[in-house]
Protein backbone atom coordinates (compact mmCIF):
# COMPACT_ATOMS: atom_id res chain seq x y z
CA UNK A 1 0.00 0.00 0.00
CA UNK A 2 1.33 3.43 -1.25
CA UNK A 3 0.75 5.42 2.04
CA UNK A 4 1.96 9.24 2.29
CA UNK A 5 3.22 10.12 6.14
CA UNK A 6 2.07 12.58 7.81
CA UNK A 7 5.14 15.38 8.68
CA UNK A 8 5.03 14.79 12.35
CA UNK A 9 4.95 10.78 11.93
CA UNK A 10 8.34 11.37 9.57
CA UNK A 11 9.87 14.20 12.57
CA UNK A 12 9.29 11.12 15.03
CA UNK A 13 10.40 8.48 12.81
CA UNK A 14 13.92 10.11 12.78
CA UNK A 15 13.46 11.19 16.46
CA UNK A 16 13.34 7.30 17.25
CA UNK A 17 15.78 6.29 14.86
CA UNK A 18 18.62 8.68 16.20
CA UNK A 19 17.95 7.39 20.24
CA UNK A 20 18.60 4.08 21.42
CA UNK A 21 16.10 4.44 23.97
CA UNK A 22 13.20 6.97 23.87
CA UNK A 23 9.69 7.12 24.58
CA UNK A 24 7.52 8.28 22.19
CA UNK A 25 4.39 10.07 24.18
CA UNK A 26 2.71 11.47 21.42
CA UNK A 27 -0.94 12.15 22.07
CA UNK A 28 -3.40 9.69 21.57
CA UNK A 29 -4.88 9.69 17.82
CA UNK A 30 -1.63 11.32 16.13
CA UNK A 31 -0.46 7.82 14.41
CA UNK A 32 2.54 6.14 17.04
CA UNK A 33 2.04 2.91 15.76
CA UNK A 34 3.36 4.24 12.15
CA UNK A 35 5.75 6.38 13.43
CA UNK A 36 7.60 3.02 14.49
CA UNK A 37 7.12 1.12 11.50
CA UNK A 38 8.60 3.98 9.55
CA UNK A 39 12.19 4.45 12.12
CA UNK A 40 12.33 0.12 12.18
CA UNK A 41 12.72 1.01 8.36
CA UNK A 42 15.39 3.64 9.26
CA UNK A 43 17.75 1.91 11.32
CA UNK A 44 17.00 -0.95 9.17
CA UNK A 45 15.86 -3.60 12.05
CA UNK A 46 14.69 -6.81 10.40
CA UNK A 47 14.32 -8.92 13.69
CA UNK A 48 12.14 -6.79 16.27
CA UNK A 49 10.03 -7.90 19.56
CA UNK A 50 7.07 -5.51 19.95
CA UNK A 51 5.29 -6.53 23.37
CA UNK A 52 1.52 -4.31 23.26
CA UNK A 53 -2.16 -5.23 24.78
CA UNK A 54 -4.00 -7.92 23.34
CA UNK A 55 -6.34 -6.43 21.44
CA UNK A 56 -3.59 -4.51 19.64
CA UNK A 57 -1.70 -7.22 18.06
CA UNK A 58 -3.49 -7.17 15.03
CA UNK A 59 -3.12 -3.26 14.74
CA UNK A 60 0.44 -4.01 14.88
CA UNK A 61 0.03 -6.72 12.25
CA UNK A 62 -1.79 -4.73 9.61
CA UNK A 63 0.38 -1.03 10.31
CA UNK A 64 3.95 -3.24 9.54
CA UNK A 65 2.42 -4.37 6.31
CA UNK A 66 0.94 -1.28 5.36
CA UNK A 67 3.80 0.75 6.65
CA UNK A 68 7.13 -1.05 5.91
CA UNK A 69 9.39 -0.61 3.09
CA UNK A 70 11.95 -3.83 4.47
CA UNK A 71 10.39 -7.08 3.49
CA UNK A 72 9.84 -8.94 7.36
CA UNK A 73 7.49 -11.67 7.70
CA UNK A 74 5.17 -10.83 10.58
CA UNK A 75 4.05 -12.65 13.15
CA UNK A 76 1.61 -12.27 15.52
CA UNK A 77 1.68 -14.91 18.92
CA UNK A 78 -1.26 -15.88 20.84
CA UNK A 79 -0.71 -17.54 24.73
CA UNK A 80 2.88 -18.75 25.77
CA UNK A 81 5.94 -18.25 23.97
CA UNK A 82 6.79 -21.96 23.33
CA UNK A 83 9.50 -20.87 20.24
CA UNK A 84 12.92 -18.79 20.42
CA UNK A 85 11.14 -15.69 18.07
CA UNK A 86 13.05 -16.05 14.54
CA UNK A 87 13.63 -13.14 11.85
CA UNK A 88 11.24 -10.70 11.25
CA UNK A 89 8.40 -9.17 13.33
CA UNK A 90 7.19 -11.15 16.43
CA UNK A 91 4.43 -9.21 18.18
CA UNK A 92 3.34 -10.82 21.62
CA UNK A 93 1.09 -9.32 24.60
CA UNK A 94 2.15 -7.42 27.78
CA UNK A 95 0.67 -10.58 29.36
CA UNK A 96 3.16 -12.68 28.29
CA UNK A 97 5.94 -10.94 30.36
CA UNK A 98 3.77 -12.85 33.52
CA UNK A 99 4.81 -16.21 32.11
CA UNK A 100 8.30 -17.44 33.14
CA UNK A 101 8.81 -20.39 29.85
CA UNK A 102 7.45 -16.99 27.55
CA UNK A 103 10.12 -15.03 28.94
CA UNK A 104 12.87 -17.47 28.68
CA UNK A 105 12.01 -18.03 25.08
CA UNK A 106 12.16 -14.60 24.35
CA UNK A 107 15.41 -13.92 25.68
CA UNK A 108 16.63 -17.26 24.37
CA UNK A 109 15.90 -15.19 21.12
CA UNK A 110 18.02 -12.10 22.51
CA UNK A 111 19.06 -10.96 19.12
CA UNK A 112 16.82 -8.48 18.74
CA UNK A 113 17.63 -5.23 16.50
CA UNK A 114 14.73 -3.47 18.01
CA UNK A 115 12.16 -3.79 21.37
CA UNK A 116 8.93 -2.12 21.24
CA UNK A 117 6.56 -1.68 24.06
CA UNK A 118 2.96 -0.21 23.38
CA UNK A 119 1.28 1.25 26.08
CA UNK A 120 4.09 1.06 27.95
CA UNK A 121 2.66 2.63 31.27
CA UNK A 122 1.05 -0.89 32.09
CA UNK A 123 4.47 -2.19 32.57
CA UNK A 124 4.91 -0.03 35.96
CA UNK A 125 4.07 -1.50 39.27
CA UNK A 126 7.88 -3.35 40.35
CA UNK A 127 6.01 -6.17 42.36
CA UNK A 128 4.36 -7.43 39.03
CA UNK A 129 5.74 -10.06 37.23
CA UNK A 130 6.21 -8.45 33.78
CA UNK A 131 7.83 -5.31 35.36
CA UNK A 132 10.52 -7.15 36.80
CA UNK A 133 10.66 -9.28 33.43
CA UNK A 134 11.17 -6.30 31.44
CA UNK A 135 13.63 -3.77 33.97
CA UNK A 136 14.82 -6.40 36.75
CA UNK A 137 17.38 -8.68 36.62
CA UNK A 138 18.56 -10.39 33.29
CA UNK A 139 16.39 -7.51 32.17
CA UNK A 140 14.45 -7.82 28.52
CA UNK A 141 14.91 -4.57 27.49
CA UNK A 142 18.38 -4.95 27.40
CA UNK A 143 18.01 -8.06 24.56
CA UNK A 144 18.21 -5.27 21.73
CA UNK A 145 20.31 -2.10 20.96
CA UNK A 146 16.66 -0.17 20.59
CA UNK A 147 14.52 -0.10 23.01
CA UNK A 148 11.41 2.11 22.07
CA UNK A 149 8.39 2.23 24.89
CA UNK A 150 5.00 4.39 23.34
CA UNK A 151 2.20 5.71 25.40
CA UNK A 152 0.38 9.03 25.09
CA UNK A 153 -0.88 8.70 29.22
CA UNK A 154 2.52 7.98 30.87
CA UNK A 155 1.32 8.43 34.27
CA UNK A 156 -1.50 6.87 35.47
CA UNK A 157 -1.44 6.47 39.60
CA UNK A 158 1.72 8.56 40.50
CA UNK A 159 5.16 9.70 39.72
CA UNK A 160 5.80 6.37 40.81
CA UNK A 161 4.84 4.59 37.81
CA UNK A 162 7.88 6.37 35.91
CA UNK A 163 10.32 4.83 37.86
CA UNK A 164 10.78 1.31 36.88
CA UNK A 165 11.96 3.09 33.19
CA UNK A 166 14.27 5.65 35.06
CA UNK A 167 15.81 3.32 36.75
CA UNK A 168 16.59 0.86 34.42
CA UNK A 169 16.73 2.02 30.80
CA UNK A 170 17.27 5.89 31.76
CA UNK A 171 19.90 4.20 34.17
CA UNK A 172 18.94 6.97 36.83
CA UNK A 173 20.75 6.37 40.03
CA UNK A 174 17.60 7.17 42.47
CA UNK A 175 16.34 4.53 44.25
CA UNK A 176 12.38 3.84 44.24
CA UNK A 177 12.09 5.59 47.95
CA UNK A 178 14.10 8.71 47.03
CA UNK A 179 12.24 8.58 43.66
CA UNK A 180 8.94 8.95 45.39
CA UNK A 181 10.03 11.10 48.33
CA UNK A 182 11.12 13.84 45.42
CA UNK A 183 8.71 13.20 42.97
CA UNK A 184 5.37 11.86 45.29
CA UNK A 185 3.73 12.01 48.18
CA UNK A 186 4.58 9.16 50.47
CA UNK A 187 1.29 8.08 52.43
CA UNK A 188 1.01 6.13 55.45
CA UNK A 189 -1.04 2.93 54.33
CA UNK A 190 -0.66 1.24 57.21
CA UNK A 191 0.79 -1.70 58.72
CA UNK A 192 4.50 -0.19 58.29
CA UNK A 193 3.71 0.17 54.57
CA UNK A 194 3.42 3.56 52.28
CA UNK A 195 1.73 4.54 49.30
CA UNK A 196 3.30 7.31 46.84
CA UNK A 197 0.55 9.62 45.82
CA UNK A 198 0.22 12.51 43.10
CA UNK A 199 2.80 14.14 40.94
CA UNK A 200 5.19 16.65 42.64
CA UNK A 201 8.36 19.04 40.55
CA UNK A 202 7.16 17.91 37.74
CA UNK A 203 9.52 20.30 36.07
CA UNK A 204 12.68 18.40 37.63
CA UNK A 205 10.59 15.14 36.37
CA UNK A 206 10.19 15.94 32.89
CA UNK A 207 14.12 17.52 32.74
CA UNK A 208 14.69 13.77 33.69
CA UNK A 209 13.34 11.83 30.60
CA UNK A 210 13.07 15.34 28.28
CA UNK A 211 16.21 13.96 25.90
CA UNK A 212 14.69 10.66 25.46
CA UNK A 213 10.85 11.82 24.89
CA UNK A 214 9.26 12.98 22.24
CA UNK A 215 5.49 14.41 22.88
CA UNK A 216 3.36 16.33 20.26
CA UNK A 217 0.03 17.51 20.59
CA UNK A 218 -2.17 17.79 17.42
CA UNK A 219 -2.38 21.57 18.00
CA UNK A 220 1.22 21.71 18.52
CA UNK A 221 2.19 19.77 15.31
CA UNK A 222 -0.84 21.95 13.43
CA UNK A 223 -3.06 19.47 12.69
CA UNK A 224 -6.95 20.43 13.33
CA UNK A 225 -8.69 17.51 14.86
CA UNK A 226 -12.52 18.02 14.95
CA UNK A 227 -13.90 20.07 18.32
CA UNK A 228 -13.91 17.10 20.38
CA UNK A 229 -17.08 17.65 23.92
CA UNK A 230 -16.78 15.38 26.57
CA UNK A 231 -20.40 15.44 28.95
CA UNK A 232 -21.97 14.00 31.98
CA UNK A 233 -24.83 12.50 31.91
CA UNK A 234 -26.54 12.01 35.20
CA UNK A 235 -28.97 9.15 34.81
CA UNK A 236 -32.11 8.80 37.77
CA UNK A 237 -31.94 5.81 40.08
CA UNK A 238 -34.21 3.54 41.13
CA UNK A 239 -33.56 4.07 45.43
CA UNK A 240 -34.87 0.31 46.33
CA UNK A 241 -32.65 -0.89 43.31
CA UNK A 242 -29.50 1.82 44.16
CA UNK A 243 -29.95 0.34 47.96
CA UNK A 244 -29.66 -3.02 47.07
CA UNK A 245 -26.92 -2.09 44.80
CA UNK A 246 -24.62 -0.49 47.53
CA UNK A 247 -25.95 -2.78 50.20
CA UNK A 248 -22.48 -4.69 51.00
CA UNK A 249 -20.25 -1.48 51.21
CA UNK A 250 -20.71 -0.91 55.12
CA UNK A 251 -17.01 -0.63 55.38
CA UNK A 252 -16.71 1.93 52.78
CA UNK A 253 -17.37 5.13 51.87
CA UNK A 254 -16.90 8.01 49.73
CA UNK A 255 -13.47 9.06 51.52
CA UNK A 256 -12.12 6.00 51.97
CA UNK A 257 -12.79 4.76 48.11
CA UNK A 258 -11.07 8.53 47.18
CA UNK A 259 -7.84 7.15 49.30
CA UNK A 260 -7.68 3.97 48.07
CA UNK A 261 -7.81 4.82 44.76
CA UNK A 262 -5.04 7.98 44.89
CA UNK A 263 -2.36 4.71 44.27
CA UNK A 264 -4.11 2.14 43.00
CA UNK A 265 -6.15 1.34 39.22
CA UNK A 266 -7.87 -1.53 40.44
CA UNK A 267 -9.25 -1.93 43.42
CA UNK A 268 -9.23 -5.88 44.45
CA UNK A 269 -12.33 -5.88 47.19
CA UNK A 270 -15.25 -8.36 46.47
CA UNK A 271 -17.66 -5.88 48.42
CA UNK A 272 -16.62 -3.10 45.63
CA UNK A 273 -16.67 -5.58 42.89
CA UNK A 274 -20.08 -6.37 43.50
CA UNK A 275 -21.85 -3.04 43.59
CA UNK A 276 -20.02 -2.06 40.67
CA UNK A 277 -21.31 -5.14 39.14
CA UNK A 278 -24.63 -3.70 40.30
CA UNK A 279 -24.61 -0.43 39.46
CA UNK A 280 -23.68 -1.18 35.65
CA UNK A 281 -26.41 -3.81 35.30
CA UNK A 282 -29.00 -1.32 37.63
CA UNK A 283 -28.28 1.78 34.35
CA UNK A 284 -28.00 -0.99 31.48
CA UNK A 285 -31.61 -0.34 30.13
CA UNK A 286 -30.95 3.17 30.33
CA UNK A 287 -27.36 2.79 28.93
CA UNK A 288 -29.67 0.85 26.01
CA UNK A 289 -32.07 3.51 25.70
CA UNK A 290 -29.72 6.43 25.26
CA UNK A 291 -27.65 4.93 22.61
CA UNK A 292 -30.90 4.36 20.80
CA UNK A 293 -31.91 7.91 20.77
CA UNK A 294 -28.64 8.64 19.37
CA UNK A 295 -29.05 5.99 16.09
CA UNK A 296 -32.86 7.07 16.25
CA UNK A 297 -31.73 11.02 15.94
CA UNK A 298 -29.09 9.92 12.75
CA UNK A 299 -26.16 10.44 14.63
CA UNK A 300 -24.52 6.61 14.93
CA UNK A 301 -22.95 4.35 14.28
CA UNK A 302 -21.58 4.84 18.29
CA UNK A 303 -19.29 3.25 19.74
CA UNK A 304 -20.47 1.57 23.26
CA UNK A 305 -17.59 0.88 26.28
CA UNK A 306 -18.86 -1.06 28.90
CA UNK A 307 -16.88 -3.13 32.01
CA UNK A 308 -19.19 -6.10 33.06
CA UNK A 309 -20.69 -8.41 30.83
CA UNK A 310 -24.13 -8.55 32.04
CA UNK A 311 -23.90 -5.04 30.55
CA UNK A 312 -23.37 -5.82 27.36
CA UNK A 313 -25.96 -8.68 27.06
CA UNK A 314 -28.47 -6.78 28.13
CA UNK A 315 -27.43 -3.47 25.86
CA UNK A 316 -26.93 -5.67 23.00
CA UNK A 317 -30.75 -7.34 23.66
CA UNK A 318 -32.73 -4.07 23.71
CA UNK A 319 -30.75 -2.18 20.59
CA UNK A 320 -30.38 -5.77 18.16
CA UNK A 321 -33.04 -7.80 19.40
CA UNK A 322 -35.72 -5.51 20.17
CA UNK A 323 -34.91 -1.98 18.19
CA UNK A 324 -33.08 -4.11 15.48
CA UNK A 325 -29.79 -2.50 14.85
CA UNK A 326 -27.06 -3.77 13.47
CA UNK A 327 -25.04 -4.85 17.08
CA UNK A 328 -21.39 -6.11 17.78
CA UNK A 329 -19.29 -6.29 20.35
CA UNK A 330 -15.60 -6.94 21.41
CA UNK A 331 -14.29 -8.52 25.35
CA UNK A 332 -11.77 -10.34 26.38
CA UNK A 333 -13.46 -13.59 25.01
CA UNK A 334 -12.91 -12.89 21.27
CA UNK A 335 -10.52 -14.06 18.87
CA UNK A 336 -8.28 -12.46 16.38
CA UNK A 337 -10.17 -12.44 13.52
CA UNK A 338 -13.50 -11.68 15.67
CA UNK A 339 -11.59 -8.62 16.77
CA UNK A 340 -10.41 -8.04 13.39
CA UNK A 341 -14.05 -8.27 12.00
CA UNK A 342 -15.77 -6.33 14.16
CA UNK A 343 -13.56 -3.46 13.72
CA UNK A 344 -13.62 -3.49 9.86
CA UNK A 345 -17.28 -3.93 10.03
CA UNK A 346 -17.70 -0.79 11.90
CA UNK A 347 -15.23 1.20 9.75
CA UNK A 348 -17.03 -0.16 6.53
CA UNK A 349 -20.07 1.55 8.23
CA UNK A 350 -22.18 -2.34 8.05
CA UNK A 351 -22.97 -1.94 11.85
CA UNK A 352 -24.93 0.95 14.36
CA UNK A 353 -23.43 0.65 17.43
CA UNK A 354 -20.18 -1.46 18.68
CA UNK A 355 -19.79 -2.40 22.42
CA UNK A 356 -16.34 -2.66 23.52
CA UNK A 357 -14.94 -3.92 27.08
CA UNK A 358 -12.90 -1.05 27.80
CA UNK A 359 -10.68 -3.61 29.42
CA UNK A 360 -10.53 -5.68 26.45
CA UNK A 361 -10.44 -3.02 23.25
CA UNK A 362 -10.20 0.26 25.06
CA UNK A 363 -6.65 0.81 23.33
CA UNK A 364 -5.50 0.88 20.37
CA UNK A 365 -8.31 0.91 17.85
CA UNK A 366 -9.52 3.27 15.27
CA UNK A 367 -13.39 3.90 15.99
CA UNK A 368 -13.37 6.83 13.46
CA UNK A 369 -16.74 5.53 11.44
CA UNK A 370 -17.98 7.02 14.32
CA UNK A 371 -17.99 10.22 16.04
CA UNK A 372 -20.14 9.33 19.50
CA UNK A 373 -19.03 7.37 22.22
CA UNK A 374 -20.65 6.74 25.09
CA UNK A 375 -19.06 5.34 27.93
CA UNK A 376 -21.35 3.37 30.08
CA UNK A 377 -19.51 2.29 33.28
CA UNK A 378 -16.71 4.66 34.39
CA UNK A 379 -13.51 3.10 34.63
CA UNK A 380 -10.91 3.02 37.31
CA UNK A 381 -8.36 5.51 35.65
CA UNK A 382 -8.39 8.71 33.90
CA UNK A 383 -6.21 6.69 30.90
CA UNK A 384 -8.82 4.69 30.60
CA UNK A 385 -11.03 7.03 30.33
CA UNK A 386 -9.21 8.85 28.10
CA UNK A 387 -7.88 5.95 26.06
CA UNK A 388 -11.54 4.74 25.35
CA UNK A 389 -12.56 8.12 24.23
CA UNK A 390 -9.60 8.51 21.77
CA UNK A 391 -10.85 5.51 19.45
CA UNK A 392 -13.00 7.91 18.17
CA UNK A 393 -11.23 11.11 18.15
CA UNK A 394 -8.13 10.91 16.09
CA UNK A 395 -6.62 10.88 12.69
CA UNK A 396 -8.87 10.30 9.83
CA UNK A 397 -11.91 11.80 12.24
CA UNK A 398 -13.35 14.37 9.44
CA UNK A 399 -16.45 15.22 12.17
CA UNK A 400 -17.36 17.13 15.54
CA UNK A 401 -16.69 13.97 18.11
CA UNK A 402 -19.04 13.57 21.76
CA UNK A 403 -18.27 10.78 24.30
CA UNK A 404 -21.46 10.75 26.59
CA UNK A 405 -20.20 9.68 30.44
CA UNK A 406 -23.01 7.69 32.36
CA UNK A 407 -23.51 8.55 35.52
CA UNK A 408 -26.01 7.57 38.04
CA UNK A 409 -27.93 10.26 40.35
CA UNK A 410 -26.88 10.99 44.10
CA UNK A 411 -24.21 7.79 44.30
CA UNK A 412 -21.88 8.63 46.38
CA UNK A 413 -19.31 5.67 44.42
CA UNK A 414 -19.68 7.04 41.01
CA UNK A 415 -19.22 10.29 42.09
CA UNK A 416 -16.37 9.46 44.46
CA UNK A 417 -14.56 7.76 41.13
CA UNK A 418 -14.96 10.44 39.01
CA UNK A 419 -13.54 13.11 41.33
CA UNK A 420 -10.21 10.70 41.63
CA UNK A 421 -10.22 10.18 37.90
CA UNK A 422 -10.44 14.00 37.23
CA UNK A 423 -7.58 14.51 39.80
CA UNK A 424 -5.14 12.27 38.07
CA UNK A 425 -5.63 13.04 34.94
CA UNK A 426 -4.67 17.18 36.16
CA UNK A 427 -1.39 15.58 37.49
CA UNK A 428 -0.84 13.61 34.43
CA UNK A 429 -1.38 16.76 32.04
CA UNK A 430 1.05 18.38 34.05
CA UNK A 431 3.94 16.64 33.54
CA UNK A 432 3.15 15.94 29.87
CA UNK A 433 2.52 19.39 29.37
CA UNK A 434 6.10 20.31 30.06
CA UNK A 435 7.34 17.61 27.52
CA UNK A 436 4.87 19.08 24.63
CA UNK A 437 7.34 20.43 21.47
CA UNK A 438 6.18 21.65 17.86
CA UNK A 439 8.36 19.54 15.81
Amino acid sequence: MNLTPFPHQMTGARFLAEQRVALLLDEMGLGKTAQVVLAADLIGARKILVICPAVVRVGWEDEFVTWQKIDRPIRAVEGRIRETPGPGVTVISHAALADAASVMALRAGASYDLIVVDEIHEIRNWDAARTRAMYGENALYRCAPYFWGLTGTPVVNSAADLWPFAAGPLANQKSWWDWSMQFTVLKDAGNGDVRPIGLRQADVLADIFRSHVLRRTAESVGIRLPPLEVQDVMLPADPTALARAMAGLQQWDARRLTAALDDQDELKDSALASARRALGVAKAQALADHVRGILEAGEGPAVVFFQHTDVRKIAHAVLSTHAGYKVSWIDGSVTRTQLRAAREWFQAGRLDALLVQTQAGGVGLTLTRGCRAVIGELPWTAVALQQAIKRIHRLTQTRACRADVLRLKNCWLEDALATTVGRKHRASEDFLSRLTTNT
